[in-house]
């Protein structure tokens, strides 16, 4: 899994550490979790397509938070070639 997200003055974990040590609550292996920063979404996307080409993956599922939060199940998942 690959987190993304910085931070804003004030703060005192990035969103991407927020939401590392979320999913390590929730029993995810810390060891498969990647956090990448990113001042804005089109920079975080960036570093996570490199670490998509840098491991050498050839699928990924994408899940925003921002997007559940506002379609919830009405949205359906999308396929991205």
């Amino acid at each position: 899994m690959i987190t993304t997200g910085g931070n804003r003055p004030g703060d005192r974990f990035t969103e991407a550490q927020a939401s590392t040590a979320y999913l390590v609550d929730q029993g995810v292996p810390e060891s498969a979790v990647v956090e990448v920063g990113g001042a804005t979404s089109f920079e975080s996307l960036e570093l996570v397509r490199d670490q998509i080409r840098f491991r050498g993956l050839r699928s990924i599922r994408f899940w925003s938070a921002t997007r559940t939060t506002r379609c919830g199940s009405a949205c359906p998942p999308r396929n991205w070639a």
